[in-house]
């Protein structure tokens, strides 16, 4: 539209949607719009109706070629399987098999579909799968855990072990240590006891013979 009372109900109360524009119009613009050579084609649709059917938008969005900007893609081409406009027809495509999309778009959706389903049906094994290996992981690391826990404790336990071991083998060293020590000095006091009786027995002979008399000696 090209008036400013179009721009102005364009901006101020847009009833009507196009889809290939993107644009909102009001009731007249609707009508000047729908008149145009380029855009007569186009899909335009009430707002209320695009909101009870959310997929009119994306069923009737035109596609341009990008071979021939100026033309929709309107075929298909079975030979090579892509969407194609008309002026594709007349040149490489001229001796394909080309049929209009609207034909052979319900074929394609139900294949589409089958090969949605085919997937589907593999995705429950799957999650079935990955669920199985979710609680072998959670088993492992449980047992992991548990066995890390194991150690720790048995560790403890022969290092409490092997600490009481040592105490009583140096209490037993310390108990033999000190019986063979009070028995060395009972032994040392009897030989010196007696060490001493003898060298007081050997001065007094020696002091007889020195200073004695016959009669003494």
């Amino acid at each position: 539209p090209n008036s400013d009372k179009a721009v102005v109900s364009t901006q101020s109360t847009g009833e009507f949607w196009c889809v290939e524009a993107e644009e909102a119009y009001c009731k007249d613009c609707k009508s000047i719009y729908s008149s145009l050579k380029y855009t007569k084609d186009h899909h335009i649709f009430n707002f209320d109706e695009l909101i009870k059917d959310r997929s009119l938008q994306a069923n009737h969005r035109i596609h341009m070629c990008p071979k021939h900007p100026e033309e929709t893609l309107r075929l298909y081409c079975e030979t090579t399987n892509e969407c194609i406009c008309r002026d594709c027809t007349l040149g490489e495509y001229k001796n394909m098999k080309v049929k209009p999309i609207s034909e052979i778009i319900g074929s394609h959706r139900d294949n589409v579909k089958v090969a949605l389903d085919a997937v589907q049906s593999k995705l429950k094994p799957l999650n079935q799968s990955i669920s199985i290996l979710k609680d072998e992981e959670h088993e492992m690391k449980d047992q992991a855990k548990k066995a890390q826990n194991d150690i720790k404790t048995m560790i403890e336990r022969v290092m409490k072990a092997i600490k009481a071991r040592e105490q009583h083998l140096l209490n037993t060293v310390e108990q033999m240590k000190a019986a063979s020590v009070s028995q060395l000095e009972a032994k040392r006091e009897e030989l010196t006891v007696a060490m001493q009786s003898t060298q007081a027995g050997c001065d007094f002979v020696a002091n007889l013979l020195s200073d004695g008399s016959d009669v003494d000696i």
